[in-house]
């Protein structure tokens, strides 16, 4: 008789490419996204491929090697005031369908957050698609998760800025726009050169386009097509009156035929024109692991969508 699976019997591990195979095997039917099931294993080998050191897919494992749950996790950073924590992400929390109501969930993340110490970890985030309340029992804080949306014809109508299509050798000056951007708020995620280039192919983001005044270049803006709005994934342009970046971003989705724009809300850029609603999923969290690690409170952070993982 086989006994039942219990979280004490389980061990965590680094999943070998077999074992990632696995977990792309049971986790398939929940973030296709529309993928064919080839194309989803071929994308997450190579996300794991491209992440290198950066990236590893854990699992808990029984006795046999059957795998009965498995997350990845990241090695990243977030930036408090300035200072870098060392934080690791989690992303792709998932127990074997058969074994879920057994408390395996729970304890993968227990020993996720156990393992994250023991390799200096200062602090841990993640993007939650389910009740928050799930891994606030483990610690986690609940951090601004809103969307706004608004018709072009409210946004500003001039004066914008000059754009051009953003070159590879771009990539510092856009980094550092976005990190002086980032150091008006007291928390976002820091953005290293592997998890800038990974992101935004992660979430297929659409090129970014350099902020021109004049022959100034004085910031960056990522936007794209989602049916009929323009989607503002990111901007960054420090020093640079926000009407003036509202507008350029209106002249773009006027060139593209939008009917709409819209994105991640960022707080200190609430204005009158959007539309805001609380959003359903990717709602950022964030747990210290450390006495000394204090995080902000959550109405001090924001993780632009180009973070999610």
């Amino acid at each position: 008789m086989h006994r039942p699976i219990t979280p004490d019997a389980l061990r965590l591990t680094v999943l070998d490419e077999s074992g990632v195979l696995e977990a792309c095997r049971q986790t398939y039917r929940f973030w296709h996204q529309g993928r064919a099931e080839e194309p989803y294993v071929q994308r997450v080998l190579s996300a794991v491929e491209r992440m290198g050191s950066e990236m590893r897919y854990m699992g808990l494992v029984s006795e046999d090697g059957a795998l009965a749950a498995s997350a990845r996790a990241l090695d990243g950073g977030i930036e408090c005031n300035g200072v870098r924590i060392r934080s690791m992400g989690i992303a792709a929390v998932y127990v074997r369908d058969d074994l879920r109501g057994r408390g395996i969930g729970a304890a993968l993340i227990e020993r996720l957050l156990a393992d994250a110490r023991a390799r200096g970890y200062q602090s841990a985030f993640l993007f939650s698609d389910i009740a928050p309340a799930y891994y606030a029992r483990h610690g986690f804080r609940e951090y601004p998760a809103l969307d706004w949306s608004a018709p072009v014809g409210s946004l500003p109508a001039s004066p914008g800025l000059a754009i051009r299509r953003a070159r590879p050798s771009d990539r510092e000056r856009l980094r550092d726009w976005h990190r002086a951007a980032a150091l008006v708020q007291p928390m976002g995620v820091t953005r290293t050169p592997v998890w800038w280039d990974f992101f935004r192919w992660w979430r297929g983001a659409p090129d970014d386009y350099i902020l021109c005044d004049g022959s100034r270049e004085v910031g960056y803006v990522n936007v794209g097509m989602d049916q009929t709005c323009l989607r503002v994934h990111e901007w960054a342009a420090p020093g640079v009156e926000p009407s003036r970046i509202w507008a350029t971003i209106r002249a773009r989705a006027a060139d593209l035929r939008a009917d709409r724009v819209g994105g991640w809300l960022r707080p200190d850029r609430r204005t009158g024109f959007m539309n805001v609603e609380a959003r359903s999923g990717a709602i950022p969290m964030a747990v210290s692991l450390q006495p000394d690690i204090a995080l902000p409170e959550p109405s001090e952070a924001f993780f632009d969508e180009l973070d999610h993982f």
